[in-house]
């Protein structure tokens, strides 16, 4: 007998403020719910923020496709002299960051609190995220049992 898995739970939030565009995200950000998140940030991109900020201190677990969505978001940011600051995930999702040093092209803080609207100009390896971004977007999505 082949048992059903109920579909993973993303929650949304989104808090607009005189200085920036946060997006909160709660559970698990895997190939099913990423493109809630791929439509949150779009959506809020449209307004063309100076500064976004994308929290995953509720995120629960994080697959390569959730990394995608960040990774080309910081992309596009970069592309159009716009700021993007994660907040990285607790653990067992924080692991992934650091495996795949996922992070290293991107400005990511450990706290929201730690987000100011001035930027401190940090060098980033922009060739290994680019190379990584070509990777996940190109990987074939894992088959759920």
């Amino acid at each position: 007998m082949i048992g059903t898995h109920p579909a993973p739970q993303l929650r949304i939030q989104i808090d607009r403020s005189s200085d920036r565009e946060c997006v909160a995200v709660l559970g698990e950000l895997d190939i099913f719910t990423a493109p809630s998140l791929q439509n949150a940030v779009l959506g809020l991109e449209d307004a063309k923020p100076t500064l976004l900020v994308i929290d995953l201190t509720g995120v629960s677990f994080i697959d390569s496709t959730g990394l995608s969505v960040l990774l080309t978001a910081s992309e596009r940011a970069r592309e159009q002299g716009r700021r993007l600051v994660v907040v990285r995930p607790p653990l067992p999702a924080l692991r992934v960051f650091t495996l795949t040093k996922v992070d290293a092209g991107m400005e990511c803080v450990d706290d929201p609190q730690d987000v100011t609207a001035e930027h401190f100009d940090r060098e980033t390896t922009y060739a290994r995220v680019l190379k990584l971004s070509r990777r996940l977007r190109d990987r074939k999505p894992a088959e759920h049992p």
